[in-house]
């Protein structure tokens, strides 16, 4: 039987003073951890319901990726348990599966999405927006312009 739970590793701070927010997952008597890449100060961690504390700036943002990484373990373990195939290794590369980034659309520019962007604000009358987006890309655009012409010129 496996037994898995959200908790502060309390055991090694950073240097900030945060700890990192970990799933301790048993199985067998064997403890294994997982990071979930979140950090909290010990004040801001509520450890009654093992989630971030309302005072806590952005405790929803906080809170819902930690839920969201102990359910895609959750699930995990699930499937590898109807498999009978369940070990601290085989959970982990179930895990990195799950997080192989998805293939980048290289196909357009960053010129043709900000017309879109800009057209599309223009479209539902933000026309203010639409100029503070033309004015930044045409700066960024002229930022690189001028960048290779003079690395073109080293």
């Amino acid at each position: 039987m496996v037994s898995y739970k959200i908790l502060l590793d309390e055991r090694r701070p950073k240097k900030d003073g945060t700890f990192n927010v970990i799933i301790r997952v048993t199985h067998n008597r064997r403890v294994n951890t997982l990071n979930t890449n979140i950090s909290i100060d010990r004040e801001n961690w509520d450890t009654s319901n093992n989630c971030a504390k309302n005072s806590h700036p952005n405790s929803g943002l906080v809170n819902k990726s930690i839920t969201e990484f102990y359910f895609k373990v959750q699930k995990a373990i699930l499937l590898l348990s109807d498999d009978e195939d369940y070990s601290i290794d085989s959970l982990k590369e179930k895990l990195q599966d799950q997080y192989k980034p998805s293939k980048i659309n290289t196909g357009t520019t960053f010129n043709d999405f900000s017309k879109t962007v800009i057209q599309e604000l223009l479209d539902i009358n933000r026309t203010g927006n639409a100029v503070v987006y033309r004015t930044g890309s045409n700066r960024l655009l002229g930022f690189v312009v001028q960048t290779f012409v003079f690395l073109q010129m080293v």
